[in-house]
């Protein structure tokens, strides 16, 4: 009976602790990025976990065609995101690590793998 009354107590302060570190993560989020809130499916974890994994979105340029690259990864990331159902849903990390590996150039993407053959068959 002991076990269990302590149990129940270590319990409810975890649960305690565990909405208070979403209140500041959702107070965070708001501050830094309130944009990725306002999308389906993201809550606080889910904008701390992106905003940790690429920094706050401040950028600007005079370069149209990198504004250009830069918003056709946004509209590739709400297609992707709505198609998965929601931000919750995602994997961030395989987003993430979609974006990194596609190769911009002129508007054209390209998979590393796919410009490695396109190199050896120039060759040939």
């Amino acid at each position: 009976m002991r076990i269990a009354r302590r149990a129940r107590r270590r319990c409810r302060s975890l649960t305690r602790t565990i909405l208070e570190l979403d209140r500041e993560l959702l107070a965070a989020a708001a501050q830094t990025a309130p944009a990725l809130l306002a999308l389906p499916g993201c809550g606080a974890v889910s904008a701390a976990k992106l905003l940790g994994e690429i920094g706050p979105i401040d950028a600007k340029t005079a370069s149209r065609s990198t504004l250009g690259f830069m918003n056709e990864m946004a509209f590739e990331l709400r297609y992707l995101i709505a198609d998965a159902g929601g931000l919750g849903r995602c994997d961030i990390d395989l987003l993430s690590h979609g974006l990194r590996r596609t190769l911009r150039n002129r508007g054209e993407y390209v998979r590393p793998i796919e410009l490695v053959a396109r190199q050896l068959t120039s060759r040939i």
